[in-house]
C-alpha cells in the first residue's frame, strides 16, 4: 500500500479564511453525481471553534463557501464550541454527526439536520445517554441498508486507562443503542481514537490515530460486520515523511466515483507550530488491497 503526494487543500488566505487561522481539522466530504466535493471541517479562529462548508468543482481549487454550525448558547451542551463534523447524505437530507464542548470543558455528541448542506438546525444532544456518552468526542456516521452506524473515540475520563474506539447503532436513526468498545490500544499503545469508518468490499474499512509514547500515527483497520476489528499492522505515516514528524490527525477517507481512495487529514504547515493544522488529501494506490475493493453494485 502507498500514498500519493500529498496536497494541502485550502490556503490560509481568502473569504472566511480568517475563522480557521487557528486550526482547520476532522474534514468530512461529500461527492455529488456532476463530481462536486463538498467538505465540512472544524475550524478555530484562536477564540472559537465552529464547522465551516468548502467545496470544490471538478478541475477547480477549494472553496470556502459558508459557516455551517455555531456554537450554541450560553448554558447548551456545545456553547464553548463545535468540532468533528461526520455528514451523510440520506433521502431526507443531509445528517451530521459532531462533537460539541459545553462551559464545563466536557464533550458530548449532537446530531444536526439539513435540507441541503447549508443551513443546519441546531445540534440536538445526541439521544443517548451512559456513561461512555459523557466525553464522547470525534464521531464518524455510517448508514448502510441494514442500520446507522455510529463510531466515536473517548476523551481520557477513564483515571489515566487508555482511550478506545466505541459503536452506537441504530435501525432507523431516531432510536439508539450503545454496542459498546469495538477497538482499543495495541501493546505500548496509550489509546486509540478519531475514527473515521467507510463501506468497502463485503465490510468496513476504518483509518484512526493511535497515540504511543513516541507520539502519534495513524492506522488502518478492517471489519467484515463492523463490530470485530483487525489492525492491518501498517501505519500510514505521512507525519515523518512530509510533515517533518508533525502529528498528523484527524483522518477521514472518501470513496470517489472513480474508483479511487482518498485520505483527507490535518497538519501544520512547513512555517507553522506543530499544535496548528491545514487541511491536506492524498490518494491511495493499490486498491486491490484486499479489503479495500469498492462495494459491490446495488442489486
Amino acid at each position: 500500500m502507498s500514498w500519493g503526494q500529498p496536497y494541502q487543500v485550502l490556503r490560509p488566505s481568502g473569504p472566511l479564511a480568517a475563522l480557521d487561522r487557528r486550526r482547520a481539522s476532522r474534514p468530512s466530504v461529500v461527492e455529488d453525481a456532476a463530481g462536486t466535493l463538498r467538505m465540512w471541517y472544524a475550524a478555530h479562529d484562536g477564540t472559537t471553534a465552529r464547522i465551516l462548508e468548502a467545496g470544490q468543482r471538478r478541475g477547480r481549487s477549494w472553496e470556502r463557501r459558508s459557516v455551517g454550525v455555531e456554537p450554541g448558547p450560553l448554558g447548551a451542551t456545545d456553547a464553548a464550541g463545535v468540532d468533528a463534523p461526520s455528514v451523510v447524505c440520506t433521502d431526507a437530507g443531509f445528517v451530521m454527526a459532531h462533537a460539541g464542548t459545553d462551559g464545563g470543558g466536557r464533550t458530548r455528541l449532537h446530531l444536526a439536520a439539513s435540507p441541503d448542506g447549508h443551513a443546519w438546525s441546531r445540534g440536538t444532544l445526541f439521544p443517548y445517554e451512559t456513561a461512555e456518552a459523557v466525553g464522547a468526542t470525534d464521531p464518524c456516521l455510517v448508514v448502510t441498508d441494514e442500520r446507522w452506524w455510529l463510531f466515536h473515540g473517548e476523551e481520557d475520563v477513564h483515571d489515566g486507562e487508555p482511550t478506545r474506539i466505541l459503536l452506537v447503532t441504530s435501525a432507523d436513526g431516531v432510536a439508539w443503542e450503545p454496542v459498546g468498545p469495538v477497538l482499543g490500544p495495541g501493546a505500548g499503545e496509550r489509546g486509540v481514537g478519531e475514527p473515521w469508518v467507510i463501506r468497502t468490499g463485503s465490510g468496513f474499512t476504518m483509518v484512526f490515530v493511535a497515540e504511543a509514547e513516541t507520539g502519534s500515527t495513524v492506522e488502518l483497520a478492517t471489519s467484515g460486520d463492523g463490530l470485530a476489528w483487525e489492525r492491518s499492522g501498517g501505519a500510514l505515516d505521512h507525519a515523518r515523511s512530509n510533515h517533518a514528524g508533525r502529528p498528523v490527525r484527524g483522518p477521514s477517507l472518501l470513496r470517489l466515483r472513480n474508483g479511487h481512495l482518498r485520505l483527507w487529514y490535518s497538519a501544520a504547515g512547513d512555517d507553522e507550530p506543530a499544535d496548528r493544522g491545514r487541511l491536506w488529501s492524498t490518494d491511495l494506490h493499490g486498491t486491490e488491497m484486499r479489503g479495500l475493493a469498492a462495494p459491490p453494485p446495488a442489486g
